[in-house]
């Protein structure tokens, strides 16, 4: 099992990275280890909650409601896992539907599309990158976290898998660009989600990673797979692809009146959640909500008094700024065009940005079709811009504390990649400021602007 660090909870082996867990045991003492192996837990970490996120169908969990000692220290959660039975009629069909034809024909129009499984570890490891970029910003605009670029040897560790032959990978492609991905673990006839699955952001309208699910359920057909294990987790996408389900436990063990506790508090949840969703309010929205406006107030006072009175005032003191780019008179930088691995280095300190904000932030604008051009250093984000290509404007800009100095040089080599004048609509006080220090005046300030 694996202890957290400075926390009071013990996770089933592999923690938040494992997919399921479950515990080892011989037929005859199947229930009699278990009971005993969390005893001798609770001796040594007494005050610990012990936590199995997951356990599939199949392992023996019946002695948490047989045994009255154990019914009193541990609540098991029934949820449900949605499955895909390999059936190639099935998304034969699903990929003939008009909605989904469409959007293929309209990728086709667009360029070369192709759906091909990777087999050679070279080209694995040549595509990571590129998927786990994908994967990162999409969980990092979600659920903050990034977890390759935050844990690099988790992409090391997927390799090896690749290289024993654990791992099922295809990819998506239009052209030479990926614009969906799925890598999962094999186990007979079964595929299991638990490897990564990514999706390009700047073409989310035409759902590739819909399509890329039901084209790996043809292959998997012609492979001679029985199932795919969509894994539970409550995600929308996988209710909308699944045709079959069966259940998975969480377990939860605790001290004496452990069970008790829990169902007092699901006494006052459950009707307040109830509530809330029938006047239109969804808890989990609710809840994300919360934990962003946490993380900024943590960067608040990281920032401390004045950082966070400074980033206080950007925020209600909003103006509007429109340069025209061929004002502004420095040396070029080459900037970097849609290289998505640059906006994960965004550096959230000194201010009430958060990481979270700021992924969330690419994301929207990637899905509405604007290009990301970006300047980095080692393993910072010196700034950022954001191209609307039909109409050649910036809208949003981005720059480091650090960077301010390279700000002019930066435009410059946006007004050089875009080939003509440029229109940059800023809406951030303190480059306001920047930009005026290097004597480049607004055509139209509007210090009433509300965003």
């Amino acid at each position: 099992m694996t202890k957290e660090y400075n926390s009071s909870n013990i996770r089933g082996a592999g923690a938040w990275d494992a997919e399921y867990h479950v515990w080892l045991a011989l037929e005859n003492y199947k229930n009699e280890f278990i009971k005993e192996a969390l005893r001798q837990v609770q001796l040594k970490f007494p005050a610990h909650i012990i936590s199995f996120h997951y356990i599939p169908a199949g392992v023996p969990v019946a002695w948490v409601k047989d045994d009255t000692w154990w019914q009193q220290r541990c609540v098991l959660e029934q949820v449900d896992r949605p499955l895909m039975e390999i059936d190639e009629s099935y998304f034969t069909n699903e990929l003939k539907k008009k909605n989904r034809r469409e959007k293929i024909n309209r990728l086709k129009r667009i360029g070369e599309l192709s759906f091909v499984r990777i087999t050679d570890d070279a080209q694995f490891s040549e595509v990571l990158d590129e998927l786990t970029t994908q994967f990162d910003l999409r969980k990092g605009a979600m659920f903050n976290k990034c977890p390759f670029k935050d844990s690099p040897l988790s992409k090391e560790l997927l390799k090896v898998y690749f290289k024993k032959g654990l791992l099922h990978a295809t990819v998506l492609k239009l052209n030479s660009l990926v614009i969906a991905s799925n890598v999962s673990f094999m186990s007979g006839s079964w595929l299991h989600l638990q490897g990564l699955n990514s999706h390009s952001a700047s073409h989310a309208k035409f759902s590739p990673g819909i399509l890329a699910f039901l084209m790996l359920g043809k292959m998997l057909a012609e492979e001679g797979y029985d199932v795919f294990d969509l894994t539970p987790g409550g995600d929308t996408y996988k209710d909308g692809l699944a045709n079959k389900y069966d259940q998975a436990y969480n377990l939860t063990v605790g001290g004496y009146g452990f069970r008790a506790k829990h169902e007092l508090k699901s006494f006052f949840l459950k009707p307040l959640k109830a509530c809330l969703r029938q006047r239109g309010y969804n808890p989990l929205e609710i809840r994300f909500g919360w934990y962003k406006f946490r993380e900024r107030l943590r960067i608040a006072y990281t920032a401390g008094p004045a950082g966070y009175l400074s980033g206080l005032s950007k925020l209600l003191l909003k103006s509007e700024g429109t340069f025209a780019l061929a004002k502004i008179s420095a040396s070029a930088v080459v900037v970097k065009v849609n290289c998505l691995d640059d906006l994960l280095w965004f550096d959230q300190q000194g201010g009430l940005l958060t990481r979270w904000d700021f992924l969330s932030d690419c994301e929207e604008r990637l899905e509405a079709g604007q290009q990301p051009l970006t300047l980095r250093t080692g393993s910072l984000l010196l700034c950022c811009a954001w191209l609307v290509p039909a109409s050649l404007q910036i809208n949003g800009l981005y720059c480091h504390k650090q960077a301010f100095s390279s700000l002019a040089n930066f435009l410059a080599g946006v007004t050089q990649h875009t080939g003509t004048d440029a229109v940059l609509l800023l809406r951030d006080r303190e480059l306001l400021a920047v930009l005026k220090k290097m004597g480049v005046r607004p055509d139209k300030l509007d210090l009433a602007y509300q965003s």
